[in-house]
């Protein structure tokens, strides 16, 4: 009997032990990351943490600060932290480690800055300038991946026909990120011709805007042309500085995109959809999506004085995605209903069909696999999609010129017989307007 209670009470211990074994909660501990990747602007950055019972952070680096720093973890439910990371202001990148300490375990997770990306873009002139009216234009001076601390001096050498023009030095403290300052033209001109602006910022030269002063009865509103690559917009630093600087109508419709080139201030390019564009961005081409057939990309030009039969001279250059737009057809109006084809279409074929056009993607200017993708550079002297064309334009005098590349019928992937999708980017890299020769 003795050897049986022994027995028992030695299987109830072990059935007890068993029983404890399996309900002690396992020791978790996971975080999201161990390497984060920023740029160089002030920032904060949500991160989480998974574990049981109390965590820490380890923090000695003063261009880090982690919020909150400790807590405490049900090991079922993530916890976020956050990493606020200063502005390196300085050309190079920075990197540095942080530890999360968790039962007695350092986990380190390592930053890496980018380096300062500040910079200036070209200056342009915003508005018109003619003699004898009194000025309401301004130059514009666009900016990347500003700190927010920069107090910056302005200051313009004027040059040219700019008797009459004055220009103010001016003394600001930069908006945070990117951003455009202006710099107001005032004064009245006293004559014709071509005036520059030489832009420098503390001292130092960063670009020359140049403008035509129309006289009273001269030809005005060309040149005027649309091209970000020209003036050093690249990647994604394009689309918040490109809508600051040139759309301010960007959003909402009519998505107006004002010249990047040229001073007239009333002109712009946007896009016309029978259904409407699905979305828009500056990528530095100007890109709409599902851009299908008979849609168009419109150059809306206000002119005055245009001498009768006036020649002028259009370039132009486009990329886009492999199911998107593969051709198009160059018209002009003087009306906006009436519309004339431009000289100098190109015979293209797709399977048996021909048909003519003016502008077309090829395989490099698409991003489709098995292609060279230039999709995203534009350099006329090598873009094998660049063409120009010159023509004369009747019946305008004062009023309005529209240009309009109208959508075909073939996606961009070269020999397919496929409509174009309807979905994809299309992307007018460089679109210029100026007198012929």
């Amino acid at each position: 009997m003795k050897a049986s209670k022994f027995f028992i009470i030695t299987i109830a211990l072990a059935a007890a032990a068993i029983s404890v074994s399996c309900n002690k909660a396992e020791d978790v501990f996971q975080r999201d990351v161990d390497k984060v990747e920023a740029s160089c602007m002030k920032q904060t950055l949500s991160h989480y943490i998974l574990c049981t019972g109390d965590w820490t952070i380890e923090n000695n680096v003063p261009w880090i600060t982690i919020s909150p720093d400790s807590g405490t973890g049900d090991g079922v439910l993530f916890q976020e932290y956050k990493i606020s990371l200063d502005y390196n202001s300085a050309y190079s990148p920075r990197t540095e480690t942080f530890y999360i300490v968790h039962n007695g375990t350092k986990s380190a997770v390592t930053v890496t800055q980018g380096p300062c990306d500040f910079a200036w873009g070209q200056p342009v002139l915003n508005g018109s300038l003619t003699k004898g009216e009194a000025s309401s234009a301004s130059i514009y001076v666009p900016y990347i991946d500003a700190s927010g601390d920069e107090n910056v001096s302005f200051s313009v050498t004027l040059g040219g026909a700019s008797a009459g023009l004055s220009v103010d030095n001016l003394t600001t403290i930069l908006a945070a990120g990117n951003g455009t300052a202006v710099l107001p033209i005032t004064g009245t001109p006293a004559k014709a011709g071509e005036v520059t602006f030489a832009v420098s910022v503390d001292g130092k030269s960063i670009g020359t805007a140049t403008a035509t002063i129309a006289g009273t009865n001269d030809p005005s509103g060309i040149p005027c042309g649309w091209n970000f690559y020209d003036i050093g917009y690249t990647g994604d630093n394009a689309s918040e500085v490109a809508s600051t600087s040139f759309g301010q109508d960007w959003v909402p419709s009519p998505h107006r995109v004002y010249p990047t080139h040229g001073d007239n201030a009333d002109a712009y390019f946007t896009a016309v959809s029978a259904v409407g564009c699905t979305n828009w961005t500056f990528n530095p081409s100007i890109q709409a999506q599902a851009l299908k057939l008979d849609d168009y990309w419109l150059a809306y030009i206000p002119v005055k004085n245009f001498p009768e039969g006036g020649k002028i001279t259009v370039d132009m250059g486009c990329g886009g995605a492999g199911g998107s737009v593969g051709f198009y057809y160059f018209e002009y109006s003087v009306d906006g209903t009436t519309w004339k084809g431009v000289p100098g279409a190109k015979e293209c074929t797709r399977g048996t069909d021909t048909f003519l056009a003016h502008l077309w993607n090829t395989g490099s200017s698409i991003s489709a696999s098995g292609y060279t993708n230039t999709r995203k550079t534009y350099d006329k002297a090598t873009d094998d999609t660049y063409q120009k064309y010159t023509f004369a334009v009747d019946g305008l005098t004062n009023g309005v010129l529209y240009l309009r590349l109208r959508v075909l019928k073939y996606r961009a992937t070269p020999g397919s017989t496929a409509d174009n999708n309807g979905t994809g980017w299309t992307d007018i890299k460089g679109f210029e307007v100026n007198w012929a020769e």
